[in-house]
Formats: structure tokens, C-alpha cells, sequence
């Protein structure tokens, strides 16, 4: 029987594909339980597959013409004919039919081919390739896959095939069998030389760029160890990073005090808003009262998993998409909606601990609401990021791959700070604390860093224009790429 399958993901039928590929990493690397495992549905039961110890597939995007294949590697643990009780697979799939097939995936990786004829291994029935196999209707196919799947980036010009090729883990295993050095090419990500990068000139002499890698995780002692903050001085040149569980230490509803302290250009890595449709549910009319709604239920002792459960009854009762995106989610293709399985802590508590308190604030702006309404008295301005869209967008990067314990994993921290130390100034000490970071708080903390000097060169008037042409989105918030 064959223990291995492909799955091609379609257009129609399931979430969006790129969204999916994402999500699917994404969840797998971000769990609070600590594992890091996925599900993946299938339209097709795939009721001959039998799983064994090193079970694989590879989970490719719709076959484009002149367009590289997204794909996902992993090991398959578990199959299911019915959905799992997994809030994550539940929100995901939500209002998608026919799904028979489940998959409990393992370590899932991104990585890119060219085209079809890339793909490794053959048709477990036929003994055909990928070529043959793939490009007409087939969705599901059942092949035999190699232990190890060698990455194919783009080659050079006169080249048939890329200069380097970097094999993922083998199954069953967290080593890498070629273990990438710094600088080295590694799964899914281009060469060093594909983008290249200049040292910007500071916006002006002193400016100071914070990077909040945020948590609505459990605190203990006054401290939260999944805070990161990153300080970009560009007056001294230099580039910090404190967690939240450094002496002395800090937690949530400590971070408005330090960012009205501090005068700068602050980014944080939570959603600033919820979907207006969801938000008219609540009978939110202005974004505080979003804000405000969730300080007063964490004030009274309500868990962030309550006040979330309050507020999908409501819109699943109203026959509304619990699944909703806001605008700028859509607009640049982040993954997960505000109240998603693996984000709605960092919603509620971002929202109730921070926003509330900096609202009535005199020395900090909150963008894109108060672009109107600065004045002299303003030092501090802070808006929303998302570390995978300056990954993407500034780094030209893949917004997965670097959150986990593997090699593979930390050779893609290391290939990140690479390409981050071309923008502002890394010091070995903090290189090697990013790099040791497994979760990829440290870079992600970094990551916003760079994002708030976007912010800031986006330029008050552009918020200003932006927050004008909002409409009812501005329920919901925004922010540049």
C-alpha cells in the first residue's frame, strides 16, 4: 500500500492557496501547547494510504503558467475521516464542504519549485513524474517521495540548474543532512546575492525605531517571557534587544508607560482592530469602544477565551463568517483574521492592555486614528506590523522557515540577520541571542524594528490620506507593507 501522497490545492474548494500554505506553517510553528503539528484537509479520504513511520506528502499550490510552485513538505501522523476537535483546522476550514480527508502533519516546511518537472519521486501506481502526473486535473495523488526533497531556486543566466541545492530534514528526524552555514543557501530561501540591499540614511539624527514582538501568553512574577523589544537608535547607531523577562523585567500593561517614555516610532506585532461586520455585531461604532470592551472584561477577570467565545457566538447566532478578514489583511495577504485560533490573546490583550491605556495618553499617536490630531505635545507614534509582510517586502524573504529548534530552522534565523545587518547595525551579541531564540521572537522583534522606520518614512501627510479614505475600515485599522 502506498504510504505518501501529493496534494495540489485549487483556487476553489478551500481556502485561498497561498493563505493556506501559510496558515498551515504558520499554526504548526506557533502552538501554544508547544507541539508542532498541523491539520490538513482533503477532499479526497485517500482511503489506501497507509501511515507508517516516515509517511509523507507534499502539498503543492494550483500549476501556473511561468510561475514557481509553492509547496509544503511534512510528515504525516495521523489520518481522520472526520474533522478533529482543533480549533485551528475548525477556523481555517470554516464554511468549506466535502472536506473526507484529515491529516495530522508534522514540522511542515515551505519550499518553491520551478515547475513540475522539480517535483522528486514518481507516481506510486504508474511510476510517472510530476510533469505527467500533475498537470491536468489530479489533486491527489498517491507517490513515492524521497526521504529528503532538494529546494531548486531560480538558476542563473546560461545555467540549466541552480549553482546550489539544499535538501530539507530527512523524515522522522530534526537534522538537516547538509546543515547550512551562514550565508548558505538554505530551504526555500534565495541566494544572499538574489536582493541586494544599502545602508539607508537615518531619517534624521537621533530618531529611534522600536520593534514590540508581542504576547498575550501567560505572565509570571510581573514578567513575560514572550515579549521582545527591539531599539533601533539611529543616533548612536545601535541596535538592542530586551525581553520581558530581563532584569527587571516587564509585562503587558508595562508597555504604554514605556512607550509614552520614550519618544520614537513604535510597532507592534498585534491586530490594532477587528472586521467592521464583526465589530457592528458588538455594537462597536468607533474603534475605542473595541478597545474599551476589552479592558473592561480583562479588568474584571474575564480570560481573553471567554470575551473571544462572547463575541463568535454573536456573529455565528447572526449567520455572519466568523472567519472575516479586515481590509488590510486583505490587502497584504497576511494569514491569519484578528480572532483566529492562534491570535486572538494577542488581539484581546493588546487591545485592553495597551491601546486603552495609550488612547488617553497626550504624548503618543496611535495610527491611523490620530493622524488628524497631532501636535507638538506628540513624541511617541505607534502603529500595527506584521513581521512575515517585512520579511516578505523589505527582505525579500519567505515568512515562514525560521521558528523552531531544527538546523534548518536556525540557519534561516541566521540567513534573516544576514540580510537584516545590510539595514542597521547587528552586533555579534545580538545576532547570536536572535539566533538562539527557537520561537523567532528576537527576530520578529528585530523585523518590526525595520517596520517602524517604514512607518516612519511612509510620512504623517500619507497617514493622514490613508485614514481619510478608510471609511468604515477605519473600525478596523491599517497599516503599511
Amino acid at each position: 500500500m502506498p504510504s505518501s501522497f501529493i496534494a495540489k490545492i485549487t483556487e476553489r474548494g478551500g481556502p485561498a492557496p497561498e493563505l493556506e500554505l501559510d496558515s498551515l506553517v504558520r499554526v504548526a510553528e506557533e502552538r501554544g501547547d508547544g507541539s508542532d503539528t498541523v491539520w490538513f484537509a482533503t477532499k479526497i479520504p485517500g482511503k489506501d494510504l497507509e501511515i507508517v513511520d516516515g509517511s509523507r506528502v507534499l502539498i503543492i499550490s494550483p500549476v501556473r503558467d511561468g510561475q514557481p510552485i509553492e509547496a509544503i513538505f511534512a510528515v504525516v501522523r495521523e489520518k481522520r475521516d472526520t474533522p478533529p476537535n482543533d480549533p485551528a483546522a475548525e477556523e481555517l476550514y470554516e464554511g468549506h464542504e466535502g472536506l473526507r480527508g484529515w491529516w495530522r502533519l508534522e514540522s511542515p516546511v515551505r519550499l518553491k519549485f520551478n515547475s513540475l518537472n522539480d517535483i522528486p519521486g514518481s507516481h506510486a501506481d504508474t511510476d510517472n513524474l510530476a510533469a505527467q502526473s500533475l498537470s491536468g486535473q489530479a489533486s491527489f495523488v498517491y507517490w513515492n517521495l524521497p526521504l529528503t526533497i532538494h529546494q531548486y531556486v531560480t538558476p542563473k543566466a546560461g545555467c540549466e540548474r541552480a549553482d546550489n541545492v539544499i535538501e530539507l530534514p530527512a523524515v522522522g528526524s530534526k537534522q538537516v543532512v547538509s546543515p547550512p552555514g551562514r550565508g548558505e543557501r538554505i530551504a526555500g530561501f534565495p541566494s544572499p546575492a538574489a536582493q541586494t540591499q544599502t545602508q539607508p540614511d537615518p531619517i534624521s539624527q537621533g530618531t529611534c525605531f522600536y520593534g514590540v514582538d508581542f504576547s498575550g501568553g501567560r505572565e509570571i512574577n510581573g514578567r513575560n517571557s514572550k515579549i521582545w523589544i527591539a531599539k533601533w537608535d539611529t543616533g548612536a547607531n545601535t541596535l538592542t534587544l530586551e525581553c520581558g523577562t530581563d532584569q527587571p523585567g516587564f509585562r503587558r500593561t508595562d508597555l504604554p508607560a514605556k512607550i509614552a517614555k520614550n519618544p520614537g516610532w513604535w510597532v507592534i506585532d498585534f491586530p490594532f482592530g477587528i472586521p467592521a461586520p464583526i465589530a457592528r455585531l458588538q455594537n462597536y461604532n468607533h474603534h475605542t469602544q473595541c478597545w474599551n470592551a476589552c479592558a473592561d472584561a480583562l479588568s474584571s477577570g474575564q480570560e481573553a477565551t471567554a470575551f473571544r467565545d462572547q463575541i463568535r457566538d454573536v456573529v455565528r447566532n447572526a449567520g455572519e463568517q466568523w472567519s472575516r478578514r479586515r481590509g488590510v489583511d486583505t490587502q497584504h495577504e497576511t494569514t491569519w483574521f484578528p480572532l483566529f485560533e492562534q491570535l486572538y490573546r494577542q488581539t484581546v490583550h493588546g487591545a485592553g492592555e495597551v491601546l486603552a491605556s495609550l488612547h488617553n495618553e497626550p504624548s503618543a499617536a496611535i495610527l491611523p486614528w490620530d493622524a488628524n490630531a497631532i501636535n507638538d505635545s506628540v513624541t511617541s507614534f505607534v502603529s500595527e506590523g506584521f513581521p512575515g509582510i517585512t520579511l516578505r517586502s523589505c527582505l525579500g524573504l519567505p515568512a515562514t522557515g525560521y521558528k523552531g529548534k531544527t538546523t534548518l530552522h536556525s540557519g534561516n534565523r541566521e540567513m534573516i540577520l544576514d540580510r537584516l545587518a545590510t539595514l542597521l547595525p547587528i552586533t555579534e551579541d545580538v545576532r547570536r541571542r536572535a539566533v538562539d531564540d527557537s520561537e523567532g521572537d528576537a527576530v520578529d522583534a528585530i523585523l518590526l524594528a525595520v517596520a517602524a522606520r517604514n512607518s516612519c518614512e511612509f510620512g504623517i501627510g500619507e497617514w493622514q490620506k490613508q485614514l481619510n479614505c478608510l471609511g468604515e475600515q477605519g473600525l478596523e485599522g491599517w497599516f503599511p507593507a
